[in-house]
């Protein structure tokens, strides 16, 4: 498979879990106003992959808000996403009023990607809506903005184009408190590129927390079944033999000048942020997955361990 290739299957991902999303949403596992207008309505999904991805989403959402309320003093927080695909993370942020003037967004991906995206938001009543400003176009890159929003098309395997984008169309400062979310990205990329991804990251912001995502354990049984069905795709995670395990991971960051590295499974997550889900979200999940009749608590099990949101942070200040 040539370069080109494996960008087209690993693009098509973005539509994927667009349409998981759409499922999971639909099927009241989590609310999410703007999802459906980023994707195609698709087949109804397993309680399996429903399951899975309200408590990956729920992890997300988790880390912004955290990350919001401890900053909640500075006059300027940045998120910056990246391969956000057809993510409707800002949107949801608006509609919550969770963001202030000052706070800044950024998200990253394909050109191709970006540019459909920006087109969907341009076509969209709601979206222009729930944007609370008009779109430009973005000069010498690929995107659009408002003042707080960039949509910016980049290879992130060319690091330079990130940094550009980043402090110069985006105009993030490098002292302001920032979040990157990685949410099944650098795992598509070769470990080379990647890390210089992460180096640039930790070497560049004074404070920094960067949310990540990834699968782990391709030896066992449902690993090895995940990676093959991944690869029948045409998008290889070329990542996960670098770092097959949480340990590696945690290496890996610590390695690349990350002060401060936590890893949990989605496994370990569920069971501890269950419960402090509201009641009403709680019983609408145990009102779906009766109806859905869900008799595999070992398949949950086994997916969610494969998976591991990690928090890691850089931080300079004296």
């Amino acid at each position: 498979m040539n370069s080109f290739e494996h960008d087209v299957a690993v693009q098509a991902t973005n539509d994927d879990a667009q349409t998981t999303k759409v499922n999971a949403v639909e099927r009241g596992y989590y609310e999410d106003p703007f999802v459906r207008y980023f994707a195609r309505k698709g087949s109804r999904k397993s309680p399996l992959i429903n399951r899975g991805t309200w408590v990956r989403v729920q992890a997300v959402y988790d880390s912004v808000d955290r990350f919001l309320e401890i900053y909640r003093e500075s006059s300027c927080r940045q998120i910056v996403s990246l391969g956000s695909g057809f993510d409707s993370l800002y949107f949801q942020l608006q509609k919550k009023s969770l963001f202030r003037e000052g706070d800044r967004f950024l998200d990253v991906d394909y050109d191709s990607v970006i540019s459909k995206k920006v087109e969907i938001i341009r076509t969209n009543h709601e979206l222009r809506t729930a944007l609370r400003a008009d779109l430009t176009q973005l000069t010498n890159t690929c995107g659009a903005r408002t003042d707080q929003y960039v949509l910016a098309g980049v290879d992130l395997r060319v690091v330079e184009d990130l940094k550009r984008v980043a402090e110069k169309v985006a105009g993030f400062s490098l002292e302001a408190p920032t979040l990157v979310i990685c949410e099944l990205v650098l795992i598509y990329m070769e470990p080379k590129h990647s890390d210089a991804v992460l180096n640039y990251l930790s070497s560049s912001f004074t404070e920094l927390l960067l949310f990540n995502f990834e699968q782990v354990g391709p030896e066992d049984p449902f690993g090895k079944q995940m990676t093959k069905n991944i690869e029948a795709r045409g998008s290889p995670l070329m990542g996960l033999s670098a770092y097959p395990s949480a340990q590696s991971q945690k290496e890996r960051f610590q390695k690349l000048n990350f002060n401060k590295v936590a890893a949990i499974s989605m496994l370990e997550y569920y069971s501890k942020c269950a419960e402090s889900l509201q009641d009403n979200v709680k019983l609408r999940i145990r009102v779906f997955l009766v109806l859905e009749l869900i008799r595999m608590v070992k398949l949950v099990q086994e997916m969610l361990i494969q998976l591991f949101p990690m928090v890691a942070q850089v931080c300079k200040r004296i």
